[in-house]
């Protein structure tokens, strides 16, 4: 309740002496979100968590990253945005959101691709995305305030050790960092992505890796993910998406095992994190993620993941 009276509060300041009908959108899992319907239209009031910072998160780099994509024709219009009062208002987009199965769809993964490649060549924003470095920010946390990974993190380490050596990671591109099905919104026939706290100027690639471990994607459809982005096949570059699919899901599972010693959410966070390991080491699974790793190690370009000739 007590948020509920703080979004009141807000939409009384945005405004004054309107209607307003607030509805709580569910689904966040580090915010809470309530839909504002004034007669001047419809707005999402977003109240921020608390911590923010200890989950790397940076709401002057989360407002930057959103305007951009609004410019971009790829994001909802920032209307208000209030950092030490803990909120951010965008215009609310009325639409579909997307489940995994719709996600690996031929024709919704031409429309992602085409949504990425808008974004990764847009204009520079503030601040980096690199999950090497975060894993360890949230381990810290964690063990700080009493929780911990076990013996997750370090099975996982060394592994990530040997991903970073390989794929040269790069911050070269403005991503979105936290493409899960809810931060895709199908609005008329146009593709948008919300949720911008987790963006900064990374690696593409794993912009890509994280889309597809998110919805589960095989390697035939990261071949055709890569295919739909990039105009072809690139082997090496299927095996850095492949490789980092381990990465983006060892970040998400450190981010979940510090939730769950910081956030109020009703959100079961042990499970969550639970769910992310297992996904994590499913990743790294079979000859295919070794011998991936094994060809950007190498550091050749004309041999397949399998070891076939690499046809373009």
């Amino acid at each position: 309740m007590a948020a509920y009276g703080a979004a009141l509060e807000i939409a009384a300041r945005l405004w004054p002496g309107a209607p307003v009908h607030l509805e709580e959108l569910p689904g966040g899992l580090t915010n809470l979100n309530y839909k504002a319907t004034t007669p001047g239209g419809t707005y999402v009031i977003r109240l921020f968590g608390r911590d923010a910072e200890l989950l790397a998160i940076d709401r002057k780099v989360e407002r930057a990253a959103g305007s951009m994509a609004a410019r971009l024709g790829i994001g909802p219009e920032v209307v208000a945005f209030a950092p030490r009062e803990g909120y951010l208002v965008t215009r609310f987009l009325s639409g579909q959101q997307l489940t995994a199965e719709q996600m690996r769809t031929p024709d919704m993964m031409v429309r992602v691709a085409a949504t990425l490649r808008v974004l990764h060549q847009g204009p520079p924003i503030p601040g980096t995305i690199d999950p090497f470095g975060v894993v360890d920010f949230y381990r810290d946390n964690a063990i700080a305030r009493g929780a911990h990974p076990g013996d997750d993190y370090a099975w996982a380490k060394p592994i990530a050790g040997r991903i970073k050596r390989a794929v040269s990671f790069s911050l070269t591109a403005p991503c979105h960092g936290d493409l899960l099905s809810a931060n895709f919104i199908d609005h008329v026939g146009q593709m948008y992505l919300v949720d911008w706290e987790y963006a900064g100027m990374g690696d593409p690639r794993f912009d890509l890796a994280n889309l597809s471990v998110n919805h589960q994607f095989g390697i035939d459809e990261d071949r055709e993910l890569v295919r739909l982005y990039y105009g072809e096949q690139d082997e090496r570059v299927i095996a850095a998406v492949r490789v980092l699919r381990l990465m983006s899901a060892f970040r998400e599972a450190m981010w979940s095992v510090l939730q769950q010693a910081i956030s109020d959410l009703h959100v079961d966070f042990r499970e969550y994190a639970h769910e992310q390991f297992a996904r994590m080491r499913a990743a790294a699974s079979g000859e295919e993620f070794q011998a991936a790793l094994e060809l950007l190690e190498s550091g050749t370009s004309s041999v397949g993941v399998y070891g076939e000739p690499h046809a373009r």
